[in-house]
């Protein structure tokens, strides 16, 4: 505490950018640790028995609608990971 006071008297702006920056990072670091909800074949260990796993992996059929839920998570996958979303590098 003291060591604030003292620099407050020396140099009072510097302290407000120091603690302003701080907060800023604090910030970024908070919502990059947040947790997704979303689960995709990709995350931790592969599961081809994951209830979700299934359901991707099962080929639809040819005269069922889009499932619109599926396509939503198929496209947010693909902008988070891009072609590896789906296609595996071996």
């Amino acid at each position: 505490m003291v060591v604030i006071r003292r620099l407050l008297q020396v140099a009072p702006r510097a302290v407000v950018v120091l603690v302003a920056v701080a907060m800023v990072l604090g910030a970024f670091g908070l919502v990059g640790c947040g947790e997704r909800e979303d689960w995709s074949p990709i995350d931790g260990p592969w599961d081809p028995d994951h209830p979700e796993a299934r359901a991707i992996l099962e080929p639809p059929d040819v005269t069922d609608p889009i499932d619109d839920e599926m396509a939503d998570a198929g496209e947010r996958w693909y902008r988070t990971r891009g072609c590896l979303a789906c296609h595996r590098v071996d």
